[in-house]
Parts: structure tokens; C-alpha cells; sequence
């Protein structure tokens, strides 16, 4: 099977549809743990702030393009800066790219 890139997604995807030839349906990864799984909401002592939520919304917003990107495996945001942390095939863990957004935090 011909794959048109080989990042996570094609891969598993290339995977999953092979199988279903055979009748094998993949089910969503989270299917037996639903019940461990935390409710939408705060599940913290206290919400978080307004510079907080801003880092929280910041922070889905790059981990939502580095997962489209196939690029790391975490990223911690500070006052909307944002460090990310990759791991290359077979090699430890080393932070990979560091950038940092210039907007103001109010």
C-alpha cells in the first residue's frame, strides 16, 4: 500500500483500512476507559484565571497544529510562550523548538 506521507495519521489510517478489508473495525481509543475519564469542566480546587484560560486556549491552539504537523509529543505554555518537546526516533528526549509569541498578556 502506497501512502501519500508517513506521519502518524496515514500510518494508522493505512492500518485501519487494510484491516477493514478483512472485516476488522477499529474502535475509538478511549472505549473501555470512559469511566476514567474526567467530565467536562474544572476539576481543580479553583477555575483558572483569565490570564490562565488565555494560556489553556493558547496552549489547545499550538497542540492542535503540532498534532496536525506531526511534530512533538508536549508543549508547555507560559505567558502565551510556548516551548515544545519532541522525541525523535530511538533518540532521547530533547526540546526541539522553542517559540515565543510576542502578544501581550493582560
Amino acid at each position: 500500500m502506497a501512502l501519500p506521507r508517513r506521519n502518524t495519521d496515514a500510518l494508522i489510517g493505512g492500518v485501519a483500512t487494510e484491516l477493514a478489508k478483512d472485516g476488522i473495525e477499529l474502535i475509538d481509543s478511549t472505549y473501555f476507559l470512559q469511566d476514567h475519564l474526567p467530565s467536562p469542566g474544572t476539576i481543580t480546587k479553583r477555575k483558572p484565571t483569565e490570564i490562565e484560560n488565555g494560556n489553556i486556549e493558547y496552549g489547545l491552539e499550538v497542540a492542535k497544529e503540532i498534532a496536525r504537523l506531526d511534530l512533538g509529543q508536549t508543549i508547555v505554555i507560559r505567558a502565551k510562550a510556548c516551548v515544545l518537546q519532541s522525541r525523535r526516533w530511538k533518540e532521547p528526549m530533547q526540546p526541539s523548538a522553542v517559540q515565543a509569541n510576542s502578544r501581550k498578556v493582560s
